[in-house]
């Protein structure tokens, strides 16, 4: 990579005081010479594409404002070296695994997942990085969840220093469908998730869970925003993590209710645990609302590990290092629990533990 233009993104619906420096984040577009393509990106494992239906027109996508930036998302658009739009249906379970290395170390992926009305199924997309080289990652997530239709989307990222990844998921839910959301971020890299929903069915749903854990010079900036358009409609955001040496976070998450929502719910809560006195977090929950009948609720806190658990846990003969583990993957099994592959889940459980285990170099 030749280049690489830093500019910002993920911009709050509602800004806050310049000070708090919360309203966006710093992104990093890398800068391609004119007319320059990048060679097909080869994942490490597909599972069949099923049906392969037509990307959306460039117009509809030009036209749509969400996503982290408009430079990212043309990019995104125009210079994508994976590109996927399956129709997944009843009982499907795609999945696609990435690795960025010195072989690949450009990934602009491109994915939209549509399903027939009443249809269940569940997409994984995991992205991982092995070496110690400087990799970029552009990555955009389309949904289009249909009338009853269940959708759960996995995303898992385990990136290591020197990889900047932006990743962008849009969804709109129609009447009765619900998007499920499980995410899972471990590293040491740059990473901005962006998770834009809009509630716009009668009774739609979306359930976000994401557990995260950050090292090394880790910084991760988190940005949802769920959007509730119509009647009894129902959002859930949920987020546990930890973070070690001196890694950053911000969770940055927005529900709001619009004008018409009657009888909408709304939950959003985010816990981190501090796990080394360098180690920073800043959580922003906001609510917006133009509606009365709507129930809303938020919450978000950091802190230390809890010394009284860690004594009890001890006096039942675990070591200190592996109390520690156990508490930091208790706040996170929530998230992971939800992930439909065991061999996936269980190879995250063990990069949790032993990263917490192993931090005081034991």
């Amino acid at each position: 990579m030749t280049s690489v233009k830093q500019g910002r993104g993920s911009v709050l619906p509602a800004l806050t005081n310049r000070w708090m420096k919360a309203n966006d984040v710093e992104t990093d577009l890398l800068v391609m010479e004119k007319n320059a393509t990048l060679a097909p990106f080869q994942p490490d494992f597909e599972s069949d594409r099923k049906d392969q239906v037509p990307f959306h027109t460039s117009r509809d996508l030009e036209e749509d404002p969400r996503g982290i930036s408009r430079d990212l998302m043309d990019q995104n658009r125009s210079l994508s070296n994976y590109k996927n739009h399956t129709e997944l249906k009843e009982g499907d379970h795609y999945r696609v695994d990435f690795t960025l290395s010195d072989d690949q170390p450009i990934l602009v992926d491109s994915h939209q997942f549509d399903l027939p009305e009443g249809h269940r199924a569940t997409a994984i997309i995991s992205t991982a990085s092995q070496g110690e080289g400087v990799y970029y990652r552009n990555g955009a997530i389309r949904v289009q969840v249909k009338e009853d239709t269940l959708l759960h989307l996995v995303v898992v990222d385990l990136l290591g220093d020197g990889v900047t990844s932006n990743l962008s998921i849009i969804a709109d839910m129609e009447d009765g469908a619900e998007l499920k959301v499980t995410t899972v971020c471990l590293g040491s890299g740059k990473s901005n998730f962006y998770l834009w929903g809009d509630l716009v069915g009668y009774e739609s749903k979306a359930d976000i869970h994401t557990a995260y854990l950050g090292w090394g010079q880790a910084r991760m900036d988190f940005f949802y925003n769920v959007a509730f358009f119509n009647h009894f409609t129902d959002g859930h955001i949920e987020a546990n993590g930890a973070l070690l040496d001196r890694a950053y976070k911000s969770f940055r998450d927005t529900l709001d209710f619009k004008e018409g929502a009657v009888g909408a719910v709304g939950n959003e809560e985010e816990f981190t645990l501090l796990l080394s006195e360098e180690a920073k977090s800043l959580a922003v929950p906001i609510l917006l609302c133009h509606e009365d009948l709507v129930q809303a609720n938020h919450a978000a806190s950091n802190g230390k590990l809890d010394e009284d658990i860690l004594f009890y846990l001890m006096s039942r003969g675990f070591p200190r290092s592996e109390a520690e583990g156990l508490i930091v993957e208790s706040r996170m099994r929530p998230s992971l629990d939800r992930i439909p592959d065991e061999d996936l889940r269980e190879s995250l459980k063990k990069v949790i533990h032993e990263r917490i285990v192993n931090r005081h170099g034991k």
